[in-house]
């Protein structure tokens, strides 16, 4: 492979670069290429992980919360008797008339 020099390197209505991918190859050769394209399928994969995580926990807590309001049972809460009410929590002080 010839060495690049800055005319080759320049890029020309001609030769359009698409992709991050085909410039590591452009510039560094075929094996940046490959090394590119597994990075970004990694922190694709990972960020498809967090967000799984983050909405099955929203969508649990979320259940959690309607069966609690609906069914009124809380032994089956998830909260462990630590549960604050999210509509009009109290402040423990009691209004005497």
């Amino acid at each position: 492979m010839p060495t690049p020099t800055f005319d080759t390197l320049l890029v020309t209505e001609s030769s359009t670069v698409t992709d991050f991918a085909v410039l590591c190859k452009r510039l560094l050769g075929s094996w940046a290429q490959v090394i590119a394209v597994v990075f970004s399928a990694l922190i694709l994969l990972g960020a498809t992980i967090v967000y799984w995580v983050l909405m099955s926990n929203f969508l649990y807590h979320t259940v959690d919360f309607v069966h609690e309001k609906y069914f009124g049972d809380s032994s089956s809460s998830s909260l462990d008797g630590n549960f604050t009410p999210i509509l009009f929590p109290t402040t423990g002080k009691t209004e005497t008339a």
